[in-house]
């Protein structure tokens, strides 16, 4: 299995970030996907972005969008929409542009 390959390499010190923020995107799905294991996807998603961020990876949407999906899943839409916003920015993807200004607020606007 992927998965204690991916662990072992983001516990690497000899990771570079780009290869951190893709491999920790990576552990994230595999935690949400396979395993429901929602706080460790969320963890890793956050690891991700900081990698990310800090190597200037500005186009590296993929985490912004998985955790935005993970906190809509969970009843966490207002979390969810500045990463959605943020992901549909990079990714120039009109249609989850769409849905994070316009659909998600209807669809959670009873959310408190």
């Amino acid at each position: 299995e992927a998965l204690p390959a991916y662990e072992a390499a983001v516990a690497s010190k000899d990771l570079s970030l780009s290869d951190r923020a893709m491999a920790q995107n990576n552990l994230g799905l595999m935690y949400r996907n396979k395993q429901r294991r929602h706080a460790a996807a969320e963890k890793a998603y956050l690891g991700s972005i900081e990698a990310a961020e800090a190597e200037g990876m500005d186009l590296f949407h993929h985490p912004y969008k998985n955790l935005g999906r993970l906190f809509e899943k969970n009843g966490r839409a207002r979390e969810a929409q500045p990463l959605l916003n943020k992901a549909a920015a990079m990714h120039k993807d009109d249609s989850l542009l769409f849905y994070s200004m316009l659909l998600l607020p209807y669809v959670y606007q009873d959310e408190d």
